[in-house]
């Protein structure tokens, strides 16, 4: 069974947001493609697999049923609504931030997903005596696209090692050269999580 991917407009941001950085406050553009590409294997591995990822185990978060899995130092969070059959991404976050605290207060005002949890939320909030604030709705039901400057494939990757390759032949042209073994531990390194077929 496929799954369909809904952002949150939060999680949607939060990953421009660290795109952005890497890209821009680091300036390593490599680092911010890669990470792109990650998070797009991730999630399209997840459409078919959304229960591969552990629930966190956290008393106040316990009611969403909200799921995680690690990107490089990043966490994705995200929830499973099966009436539906959809995978609601709702956060992504730096892993050494306080990230209980953050969800906490994410899903006090996504109305979506207290939406989409059904009575089981509400079960859970009235008997622990909770009280949670709702606001506009967070919820896009686009998944990211090249306008966001977050989906894109794998033809970004192919063009920057031909472009590395390039690289290589205009200097062979100019008479510059360095030993093949320097060449190929570069490329090994630059491009380690990419596997081309």
């Amino acid at each position: 069974m496929i799954y369909t991917i809904k952002y949150s407009t939060t999680s949607k941001h939060d990953l421009q947001k660290t795109v952005d950085y890497i890209n821009n406050v680091l300036q390593n553009h490599f680092a911010g493609n890669r990470l792109r590409i990650k998070i797009q294997s991730t999630i399209k591995n997840l459409k078919t697999f959304p229960h591969k990822y552990p629930l966190i185990d956290d008393l106040m978060l316990t009611p969403y049923k909200i799921r995680f899995f690690p990107i490089k130092n990043y966490l994705l969070f995200y929830t499973i609504i099966e009436e539906t059959k959809t995978i609601y991404i709702i956060r992504f976050l730096y892993s050494r931030r306080n990230w209980q605290h953050i969800l906490q207060h994410t899903v006090q005002y996504d109305e979506y997903l207290s939406q989409n949890t059904g009575g089981y939320v509400h079960e859970e909030q009235e008997e622990y005596g909770k009280q949670f604030k709702k606001g506009p709705t967070s919820m896009t039901e686009s998944p990211i696209t090249a306008n966001d400057n977050i989906e894109f494939d794998e033809d970004i990757a192919r063009q920057e090692l031909l472009n590395e390759l390039q690289k290589g032949l205009d200097d062979i042209k100019a008479g510059r050269t360095i030993p093949a073994e320097e060449v190929y531990v570069k490329l090994a390194k630059k491009f380690e999580e990419y596997d081309f077929e």
